[in-house]
């Protein structure tokens, strides 16, 4: 008997999800080559459920504009619809990820912050050890 995916299983699929949406996005966008809806859709493996929590959270990210690039993220979201997510799913994944961006605290800073400020060495940093 198979065994049913766990949780961990369910993130792994929905982070392959999304980078190969944002990938064949970036693809689209850049005029690379044309996108492959199969491909989510395989990954997926008849779950769209997990289309619709990876098109949800991108559209989050891109609504919130924690995307780079806010048009990838859109065009990833309705390449994961076109493969099959489960359209009326995704609304609660959008509010899943919007929370989830405001309670987030950035491991390295956030990129609106300024840059630390280096500690002065004497002599600049290019001076002679001693």
């Amino acid at each position: 008997m198979p065994r049913r995916p766990s949780a961990a299983d369910d993130r792994v699929t929905v982070a392959r999800l999304r980078g190969a949406a944002e990938r064949q996005a970036t693809q689209l966008l850049t005029g690379e080559k044309p996108a492959d809806p199969d491909e989510c859709a395989t990954i997926a493996g008849n779950r769209p459920d997990l289309l619709a929590q990876a098109a949800g959270l991108l559209l989050a990210a891109g609504e919130a504009g924690a995307s780079s690039w806010p048009e990838r993220a859109k065009l990833a979201a309705q390449l994961l619809i076109d493969a099959g997510a489960d359209q009326a799913a995704i609304p609660a994944w959008v509010a899943e990820g919007t929370k989830r961006l405001a309670t987030r605290r950035p491991l390295l800073g956030d990129p609106k912050d300024p840059p630390p400020a280096l500690p002065e060495t004497p002599g600049g940093l290019m001076a002679p050890r001693t």
